[in-house]
């Protein structure tokens, strides 16, 4: 982390709090999960898989240190207005020209999300008819910078896995009855 102009964070355009919830009855879900070298968002119907590799520049090492933390998406929101994390044990420390700030790991239990992704991916659809809201589309392309989606349907629940062109990261819709 040598020179201070260059960048040691989150993608400053991958802005993957969006996904989160804001509902304070679902708090675990008003967090981003570290998983596996994944960060795992989720308002409820909306779940997205991001590769840390594909939306960081964050080494092995720091990516093997955020495994099965959770961290607020306020605290996402402030680390990208630094070039500069450090991961610590209790949380993740930026650093800016004049000062610094520390974003805590909660502690919380994430729902398991690995049955819905597993059930998501393995699935064939019956379904013939699937709606779309283009506004969560656009999001989660806007997340990542993506430039398009390769949709996918999948069931017993009826649920749209998004793939994106180039990359391993993925979000699953849940359909809504």
């Amino acid at each position: 982390m040598g020179n201070k102009n260059v960048r040691y964070n989150f993608n400053a355009c991958c802005r993957i709090h969006n996904i989160c919830s804001t509902d304070i009855l679902r708090p675990s879900l008003c967090h981003i999960f570290f998983k596996d070298g994944n960060a795992i968002c989720s308002e409820g119907h909306m779940m997205a898989i991001f590769k840390i590799g594909e939306i960081s520049n964050l080494s092995e090492d720091d990516i093997k240190k955020l495994d099965g933390k959770l961290i607020h998406l306020n605290g996402y929101r402030q680390l990208l207005k630094y070039n500069t994390i450090e991961i610590l044990e209790d949380g993740i420390l930026a650093k800016g020209d004049e000062f610094e700030v520390k974003v805590l790991f909660k502690d919380l239990k994430y729902p398991n999300f690995s049955k819905i992704v597993e059930d998501a991916l393995n699935a064939k659809s019956k379904e013939s008819k699937i709606h779309i809201k283009a506004e969560q589309l656009k999001e989660l392309q806007s997340c990542l910078g993506a430039s398009g989606s390769i949709i996918n349907v999948s069931s017993p629940n009826n649920s749209l896995v998004i793939n994106f062109p180039n990359m391993e990261s993925f979000a699953i819709l849940a359909q809504r009855s």
